[in-house]
């Protein structure tokens, strides 16, 4: 049995509030990984996870795939599939202010279809408006640091 510190955020979805906690005397047992042990919060805020409690998160893959939308480089069947799986295959967990962001454009992409007489749905989205809602989730990400 092994005793390991951990950095540990916890993310309350119906209140939209991130709980940064240390997480002392965990024992890691045997080859299973399981965890136990007592965690200590340290008070409530929002922010997004990271390995270090005051560390910003790196979106320079999310970033990239809106700039290269925005800007005609990959078009929206492209942004659309690498988006999705981008986010599909995230390991991270991300709470406010930036949850929401890549999470509603995540919503957008996966109601965007690509050949219009697929499109049955009123919330079936074209290129272009699915194009404006990247450009609405890079300007919301920009306002937050996210140059």
């Amino acid at each position: 049995m092994t005793t390991r510190e951990f950095y540990l955020r916890a993310v309350h979805f119906d209140e939209n509030v991130v709980y940064d906690a240390f997480a002392v005397n965990v024992q890691i047992l045997g080859d299973t990984g399981a965890m136990a042990g007592g965690v200590v919060l340290e008070g409530g805020r929002e922010t997004s996870m990271s390995k270090r409690p005051n560390e910003r998160p790196d979106l320079r893959v999310y970033v990239g795939l809106i700039d290269n939308f925005i800007t005609n480089v990959i078009s929206a069947p492209e942004f659309q599939k690498s988006y999705l799986s981008t986010m599909k295959s995230e390991q991270r967990v991300f709470g406010a202010p930036i949850f929401p962001v890549i999470q509603r454009l995540f919503g957008d992409a996966d109601t965007y279809v690509a050949y219009p007489e697929l499109r049955t749905e009123p919330a079936d989205l074209d290129d272009e408006q699915l194009r404006e809602c990247a450009i609405r989730a890079r300007r919301e990400l920009r306002e937050l640091g996210f140059d």
